[in-house]
């Protein structure tokens, strides 16, 4: 199926609304890779946590443990 290429002539006024809706979905996309992005990190965090089995430790010991990487990387992140 071959192309056509036609112009169209808008007002200043028409072209800025049109430019603004152009930007609008650029950030929507934008937005949704970003969740996606986020949605398939936290997958993989479920999927390693399950496939690392039951844990020997108690759950205080646990979260201690979490605690300190989450401090561990707070302190080790540029200003």
């Amino acid at each position: 199926m071959e192309a056509i290429k036609k112009t169209v002539t808008f007002t200043d006024e028409q072209d800025a609304r049109i430019s603004m809706q152009v930007e609008n979905i650029g950030d929507l996309i934008q937005q949704d890779q970003e969740k996606r992005e986020q949605f398939e990190r936290i997958k993989a965090a479920i999927r390693s946590g399950l496939e690392s089995g039951v844990s020997n430790e108690r759950i205080d010991d646990i979260w201690a443990s979490a605690e300190k990487r989450v401090r561990d990387k707070k302190s080790n992140a540029p200003l």
